[in-house]
């Protein structure tokens, strides 16, 4: 591995996206921005897109501009299913949050399979996604299935078929793992779902703009995802939803809203739901959210899906070979799949305390191929095991069941009584959200992305790693065995 300033110089002189990063605001030139799988950079056609929408639509329009932004979330989401998922017309909607949509969509999809009493996930999904799963699973008693997974290499194809069964109705895990980049196989796990009778539901918040996905041809049935990390859509920027085609008029989404009424402006005395994906809508949309969605997109098919997925590929080969050069020496190893071809648009390291501690800390370090720059996040990472409660409550740790059993953990959730009311769940209501601090760090670029100082230790356990890694906050490593939770 040349380590030398030289060497990334050269990679950066022959890099064909270099120039894009002329095409976003950069108001510190000297600050390395290490946070882009947490919230991407604002294009410059962002800032003039967003004045003419404020002051010639929103000023001179007034509200005669709902003439055409009614249209915009479907608009815009065809060009983003188009561009970058693989997505024909009439299936994707920028609509409302990640959190929002999952919901809306697994609700759709267990109802839709009335007779079955599963929902599988893995143990290392988002923390937002889980809740939302757990909350369902509640409300309709319903079991929720954990997969064990391991946090480092991601969904294990083998422990998903054996969790998956006849009695499953929803399978969702994410595309590319938020903690260390692992890249599922959406194609794969679909087919085994599919076999078993069950929908799929995919998150594609690490995946959209970063690696190709196909929706259509992997047969996937629903899929979410956000827009403020690699779209560059901004601090909270809608997010979107996808639905197979064929699936459209025979779910019902629970938020019956206006914008997905049938004859929306007849303002009728009973809900009709549209046909289509519109009846996926349920609010007001945010327009000015919309359109710097859309200038993200359009950035972001400039510079060609393949393009990108190439150098998110090579940035973070780099850095694998910069952190096993420099940082390996110093207990600083890496905790993402070492294949390109496994792992998504960023990375992460682990560093074991001083004496051998078991618990380590990690860092996201998250290739930003239309900058240049390398993106990444640090937080409090806390993962469920067997024995918690989510009311807060200790609760018995539970016994192990046998060893043919699927490598899972089962939640099953007591049926609601009639008057139960469903409520979604997601991270930013939970009593101990996790802390996804951003965080500034020492890359930016082959010829920034090098460092040679060694990370300090401190008495907490924490480490300000050299670059290209960022402060990293201890991560608990046990995992899960096969075993039964009781009840919630």
């Amino acid at each position: 591995m040349d380590t030398t300033r030289r060497h990334a110089e050269q990679l950066d002189a022959t890099d064909p996206l270099a120039a894009l990063r002329e095409r976003f605001v950069v108001v510190e030139p000297g600050l390395r921005y290490l946070d882009g799988n947490s919230l991407g950079r604002l294009p410059k056609a962002t800032v003039d897109r967003l004045r003419a929408g404020v002051e010639r639509e929103w000023g001179a329009e007034l509200v005669r501009g709902w003439a055409h932004w009614v249209d915009d979330p479907l608009r815009v989401g065809d060009l983003l299913g188009s561009t970058l998922l693989g997505a024909a017309p009439g299936q994707v909607a920028v609509v409302d949050s990640t959190t929002v949509n999952l919901y809306k969509l697994a609700m759709a999809a267990v109802d839709a399979r009335p007779t079955r009493r599963v929902v599988v996930t893995d143990d290392d999904n988002f923390p937002t996604d889980r809740y939302v799963l757990q909350g369902i699973a509640q409300a309709r008693g319903l079991t929720l299935r954990l997969v064990t997974t391991d946090p480092d290499e991601g969904l294990d194809p083998t422990a998903v078929a054996a969790a998956v069964d006849e009695d499953t109705a929803l399978v969702s895990f994410s595309h590319v793992a938020y903690r260390s980049g692992a890249l599922a196989d959406l194609a794969g796990i679909t087919a085994l779902a599919h076999a078993a009778g069950a929908l799929t539901l995919w998150d594609l918040a690490h995946s959209v703009g970063a690696v190709p996905v196909d929706l259509d041809t992997s047969g996937a049935d629903l899929a979410v995802g956000c827009t403020y990390k690699y779209l560059n859509a901004g601090p909270g920027a809608p997010a979107f939803l996808y639905v197979r085609r064929e699936l459209q008029d025979r779910l019902t989404q629970p938020i019956w809203g206006w914008f997905g009424q049938a004859d929306q402006f007849a303002m009728g005395p009973d809900y009709q739901p549209a046909a289509g994906i519109r009846r996926f809508a349920t609010g007001t949309p945010p327009v000015l959210g919309i359109a710097a969605v859309e200038e993200g997109v359009r950035l972001l098919a400039d510079a060609g899906l393949d393009r990108l997925r190439a150098k998110g590929s090579a940035l973070t080969d780099y850095l694998i070979g910069l952190a096993d050069a420099l940082l390996a020496e110093h207990g600083v190893h890496l905790a993402s799949p070492r294949e390109a071809s496994r792992r998504g648009a960023h990375v992460s390291m682990t560093h074991r305390r001083p004496g051998g501690s078991p618990r380590h800390s990690s860092t996201n370090t998250t290739s930003s191929p239309t900058t240049g720059h390398r993106t990444g996040s640090a937080g409090d990472r806390r993962r469920w095991r067997p024995g918690s409660s989510t009311s807060g409550r200790p609760s018995p740790r539970p016994e192990p069941s046998s060893a043919n059993a699927p490598t899972s953990v089962t939640r099953q959730s007591p049926r609601p009584s009639p008057e139960a009311r469903i409520r979604p769940a997601g991270w930013t209501g939970h009593a101990r959200q996790m802390r996804m601090s951003a965080r500034s760090s020492l890359a930016c670029g082959a010829t920034e992305s090098m460092s040679r100082s060694a990370p300090p230790s401190n008495p907490r356990g924490m480490s300000l790693s050299a670059s290209p890694t960022s402060l990293s906050i201890p991560k608990a490593r046990s995992r899960p065995g096969i075993s039964t939770s009781p009840s919630v």
